[in-house]
């Protein structure tokens, strides 16, 4: 049996990954449970988060995958025995885009892989910018949930040297708001805690610090796939 076309990534899989990567001003309904601390008592049981949480959020990323897999090619199916049933046939990627050989090789067609680096390009940079954005708010809670949003994103793209600096990033959005839960139950006031206050407000300090270095080689590695993407469509439009 001939095996049916899906429909094409424009119209299917890649609005659904846009869809995922779309940055929404409130807070999400699931983001405050994810993060735990002693001084997150006063708002209800709840479970405790760790990084190893963000590897069970990538859902959206199986089914872009999934999805892309099962595109079919262009060009007539062969007349061999298998015909209907093989394959997308294996063209060597752009020697540029050699960071994103794995999706190449996963999705099988240039014109797929060029709708992919679109998407990266659309969406990438504003995560990175919010980010930054969120860390001089230190809004901890908000700052998890776009983490857990760029590494799906990453994970479609097979990014893994920037999927591995996700884990110390989300751990320190754990530990700033557990801190600044317990700043906030008013132990600063009192004479006993006056000194611990004190070294938890410059561990605080080198904690922010290592987040903003964190995301600076996010963005630095990032950055350059961005540029990988852009390589890619220029030479679509030169050809």
């Amino acid at each position: 049996m001939v095996k049916e076309k899906s429909p094409s990534a424009t119209a299917g899989s890649f609005p659904k990954l846009m869809r995922k990567n779309t940055l929404a001003e409130e807070e999400p309904d699931d983001v405050e449970s994810g993060i735990s601390g002693d001084g997150a008592q006063d708002k209800g049981a709840r479970g405790t988060a760790t990084a190893s949480d963000m590897a069970d959020d990538t859902s959206f990323a199986i089914s872009v995958a999934s999805d892309a897999r099962s595109i079919g090619d262009d060009e007539p199916p062969s007349s061999g025995p298998d015909d209907g049933c093989t394959g997308l046939k294996s063209r060597p990627v752009p020697r540029e885009a050699l960071v994103l050989q794995k999706l190449y090789d996963e999705l099988g067609d240039i014109s797929e892989f060029q709708d992919m680096c679109k998407l990266f390009i659309a969406n990438v940079p504003a995560q990175l910018t919010v980010i930054d954005k969120l860390i001089s708010q230190s809004d901890w809670l908000k700052l998890g949930a776009v983490l857990h949003t760029l590494k799906g994103t990453l994970q479609v793209f097979h990014l893994d040297s920037s999927i591995s600096l996700m884990g110390p990033m989300y751990e320190l959005c754990l530990t700033l708001a557990a801190r600044e839960g317990k700043e906030g139950n008013g132990n600063e006031t009192s004479p006993e805690v006056a000194a611990p206050t004190s070294l938890n407000r410059a561990a605080k300090e080198d904690e922010i610090n290592q987040m903003k270095h964190y995301a600076s080689q996010q963005r630095l590695g990032l950055g350059q796939v961005v540029g990988v993407c852009r390589g890619v469509l220029s030479s679509k439009d030169g050809e």
